[in-house]
């Protein structure tokens, strides 16, 4: 893990101050979607990318870091030869980004849970990691104005929603 992300674990002062500019959905997650290439093919995961380009202000590396958090989730606890689907839709002044996955979801007891920093359920403990990803996606989503959720069915998968404000 990086040095920012592990200053970003800590206090994520760095990210408050830090020039947005005008960044396009699409090219971040694309580009997310290429970081994540090796686990996909190791795993046989089709990712199935639906996202429209709308453009939305912030900063594009730390953006893109969100996306390679999740996608990683995605893929970690889905099955062999599964699917992540990631879809945009614009609604009122927001871009709603979700990634949906048909792993083995995040029981009720978990869920509420999921974002607080080194948090890991039982069941993630068979995979690397140290239960920073998911609250470090949180604070970088959180410093664009925006706000992050997860909706779960234990055994059917998971869907996360990114709500970003379009510039």
């Amino acid at each position: 893990m990086s040095d920012n992300l592990l200053e970003l674990a800590q206090n994520g002062s760095s990210l408050k101050n830090s020039p947005k500019e005008k960044v396009s959905v699409l090219e971040v997650v694309n580009d997310a979607v290429s970081k994540v290439n090796k686990l996909t093919k190791a795993k046989q995961i089709k990712i199935e990318n639906k996202v429209k380009d709308i453009e939305v202000l912030g900063i594009k590396d730390r953006l893109t870091e969100v996306f390679v958090i999740l996608l990683d989730n995605s893929i970690k606890y889905s099955r062999k030869k599964g699917k992540v689907e990631i879809a945009s839709k614009q609604t009122g002044g927001k871009v709603e980004i979700s990634i949906t996955d048909h792993g083995m979801g995040i029981s009720e007891k978990d869920l509420p849970h999921i974002f607080d920093r080194f948090y890991r359920s039982d069941e993630s403990r068979s995979e690397n990691g140290y239960g920073l990803g998911l609250s470090i996606a949180k604070k970088i989503v959180e410093s664009h104005k925006g706000s992050i959720s997860a909706a779960s069915n234990s055994g059917k998968g998971t869907i996360f929603k990114i709500f970003l404000p379009i510039s």
